[in-house]
């Protein structure tokens, strides 16, 4: 894709963001999007065939963009693992992102959204760490931490809990040092 392409994409995307903050996705229309991010009808079709598509796009893509952090950062080896980069990984992400995951967390849709990434979180878990899946201790216990640290993210994006992002990360290691 050039960069003119990846620019409208984003522009749209904004967009949509920005909308998404102020009303439901059911009332957000293709006009409404194009007119504020001055571009054409045709152009936001050239790229998304409607509303929900953009916004499932959009889904789409930080899922896949959480899923290759959590690749790239996730502690190898089944011992005692150190978490802080990961977490730190994601509160960055977070951070960056924070328009979309604020709308995430408010949106009704999203609620999917949001159980849809703990549970393909809990599942690479089980799978990192080569956890037998038959082990319903073991998938509680994965499940309850993920569902936690999601939690926990998820307030502190919001604001409602007040630490740095590195002290998140230092604290949810600790925390999971001892599972």
């Amino acid at each position: 894709m050039d960069r003119r392409t990846l620019k409208t994409q984003r522009l749209i995307k904004d967009t949509l963001l920005q909308l998404l903050q102020q009303k439901p996705l059911h009332k957000i229309t293709v006009s409404e999007i194009t007119q504020i991010a001055n571009i054409g009808r045709g152009t936001f079709y050239i790229h998304y065939p409607d509303v929900d598509s953009l916004y499932d796009q959009i889904i789409n893509d930080a899922i896949a963009n959480l899923t290759e952090l959590f690749d790239q950062t996730y502690p190898s080896g089944t011992g005692n693992a150190d978490f802080v980069a990961l977490f730190r990984a994601v509160t960055q992400y977070l951070t960056a992102n924070a328009t979309l995951f604020c709308v995430l967390l408010r949106n009704q849709k999203s609620g999917r959204v949001m159980q849809q990434i703990k549970n393909l979180f809990t599942q690479r878990v089980m799978t990192e760490r080569q956890f037998d899946p038959n082990d319903t201790e073991i998938k509680v216990t994965v499940a309850f931490t993920t569902a936690g640290a999601i939690g926990v993210l998820s307030d502190w994006l919001t604001g409602d809990l007040d630490v740095s992002a590195d002290q998140l990360a230092q604290i949810i290691d600790k925390i999971l040092a001892k599972f």
